[in-house]
């Protein structure tokens, strides 16, 4: 955690809300890469004031010699839309860009302490909302054929033949030879499996 990081203001179900949009699409890609590069360095350098994080928005402050300063970030059509205070659009854009970087490190320190968090079901409106948007997509792509992404897994099994540990064909062990780790009833299964071969 930076040590001079802005002030965080947020309820649990506003932080839950934020993950799911964050982590159904790749956001940084929708924003120009001389703005990223800008909110990276104002994100690491900890030039925030203050983050108010709602369900629906956002609002990143800045003070600058007793000058306050907002950026308000939106999820509209699967990506974030940023509106500013400031005259000068592209820092504005930047705040708040800076800002989604400084909720994507509270998400990391919440789940450092609940490994569970975020695991919650997805609110309706966001997945009606990402819905529409993929939906929009095919109809405006109906000639691009659009791949899932594909997970590969790969499940080792390893089978020891060695005398000791296969069970009588009734899958009662003497209790002397029975393994304390394995359940009789896999290696009923399993030897069924080999008999079978």
């Amino acid at each position: 955690m930076i040590s001079n990081g802005p002030s965080r203001t947020f309820t649990r179900e506003a932080v839950e809300a934020w993950l799911h949009r964050l982590s159904l699409c790749d956001w940084e890609k929708s924003i120009d890469r001389n703005l990223l590069n800008k909110a990276q360095a104002y994100y690491r350098k900890g030039l925030l004031s203050a983050l108010d994080i709602q369900s629906e928005q956002v609002i990143i402050t800045q003070k600058v010699n007793r000058e306050e300063t907002y950026s308000v970030v939106e999820w509209k059509n699967g990506k974030p839309e940023i509106r500013t205070s400031l005259d000068d659009e592209n820092l504005g854009f930047v705040l708040g860009t800076a800002g989604l970087y400084e909720i994507e490190e509270l998400i990391a320190e919440i789940q450092d302490e609940d490994p569970l968090f975020g695991q919650l079901e997805f609110d309706n409106e966001i997945l009606q909302s990402n819905s529409e948007i993929i939906e929009e997509n095919n109809q405006n792509n109906d000639d691009e054929v659009i791949e899932a992404p594909t997970l590969e897994l790969i499940v080792s099994l390893d089978i020891s033949l060695k005398k000791d540990y296969l069970p009588p064909r009734n899958g009662n062990f003497p209790k002397r030879k029975r393994p304390r780790f394995m359940d009789p009833s896999l290696f009923l299964q399993t030897r069924k499996r080999i008999d079978l071969h």
